[in-house]
């Protein structure tokens, strides 16, 4: 059966407020591009810097969501604890980690000239 458009964006959308609410990375990462948009405004970026920066939160609040996703559907298929899984989780936790680290060195190449001048 074909779904409608907008029930697949309801679906989408409450995943995202399911994300949001009933996860802490979710909600630390949000409070941090939360000072970071403030610190933008503080500094008057310029819209290419603005445009990386809202890359950036997208970078990292999707796979954020995605490695959820994945943490949750090994949880309910097998929730004894295996070692293909645990690495399969690592895997996920580390590619958040990895745009983490990019997104904050990208932050030190958009903010630092601020900061500095």
């Amino acid at each position: 059966m074909k779904q409608r458009f907008s029930n697949s964006i309801t679906n989408a959308l409450n995943g995202l407020i399911i994300g949001i609410k009933n996860h802490r990375n979710i909600k630390v990462m949000l409070v941090i591009a939360l000072l970071v948009f403030i610190t933008g405004q503080y500094y008057h970026l310029v819209r290419f810097e603005w445009a990386l920066v809202w890359l950036c939160f997208g970078l990292v609040l999707t796979l954020e969501l995605i490695n959820t996703a994945i943490e949750e559907l090994l949880d309910h298929l097998h929730p004894e604890q295996h070692p293909a899984i645990g690495k399969a989780k690592d895997i996920a936790a580390g590619a958040v980690l990895l745009a983490c680290i990019i997104s904050g060195v990208a932050g030190l190449y958009i903010f630092l000239p601020h900061m500095v001048y």
